[in-house]
C-alpha cells in the first residue's frame, strides 16, 4: 500500500519508500491457524522454514530498496545460536549483492513481557537483575561473544565485497 502497489487509490507511491525495515524473530514462521511455529533450529530442517537470507533478498527484488533488520533477538539459552545464525544470513545477503544497512537487537536489555509484566525474556545482550535496589543488569556472557563472532562474519563479507568492487565509478 505504501508503494502504491496494493490499493493505489489510497495514494501510496514508490517514492515513499527510501529503506525497508523488517523485524525478524525465532517464532515469526508458522503453520496457518495452528499456533505451532517451525522450527529454525530443528536437526531436520521443516521444508517449509524460508531462511532469513530468502526473505529480504525477494523483499529486494520486490521494492529494490536498501534493508535494515530493526529487531531481532531470541530468549533464553538459545541467544548464542540465534545470533551465530543472524550474522550468517546477514553475511549471505551482502553477498547475494542485497544492500544490507544495518541490524538491530531488540531488547538489547532485557524487558518483561508486553501483556503480563511479571515476565521478565531473558532475550537481552544484558538481563535485568530485579534482586538488587536500584534493579541492576547482568551481560550474557555468551551472547556477547557470539554477537562478536558473528560481527566479524558480517565485517569480513563486507570486506570481501569492498574488495570486489572498483575504487571509482564512471
Amino acid at each position: 500500500m505504501l508503494a502504491g502497489i496494493i490499493a493505489p487509490e489510497l495514494g501510496g507511491s514508490p517514492a515513499y519508500l527510501d529503506i525497508l525495515g523488517f523485524n525478524y524473530y525465532y517464532n515469526n514462521q508458522w503453520i496457518n491457524k495452528t499456533g505451532i511455529f517451525l522450527g529454525w533450529n530443528d536437526r531436520v530442517p521443516d521444508p517449509r522454514w524460508v531462511p532469513l537470507r530468502r526473505l529480504l533478498t525477494k523483499a529486494w527484488h520486490r521494492y529494490k530498496r536498501p534493508i535494515a533488520l530493526t529487531e531481532t533477538s531470541h530468549p533464553g539459552i538459545d541467544r548464542p545460536v540465534w545470533i551465530d545464525m543472524i550474522g550468517r544470513e546477514c553475511s549471505a545477503v551482502i553477498e547475494a549483492g542485497v544492500p544490507l544497512w544495518g541490524a538491530c537487537i531488540y531488547p538489547i536489555i532485557d524487558r518483561p513481557d508486553w501483556d503480563h509484566l511479571d515476565r521478565w525474556h531473558r532475550s537481552g545482550l544484558w538481563d535485568a537483575d530485579l534482586s538488587t535496589n536500584p534493579p541492576g543488569r547482568v551481560l550474557d556472557e555468551r551472547y556477547a561473544h557470539a554477537l562478536i563472532d558473528a560481527q566479524r562474519v558480517v565485517s569480513d563479507q563486507l570486506s570481501r565485497e569492498q574488495l570486489t568492487k572498483p575504487d571509482f565509478q564512471l
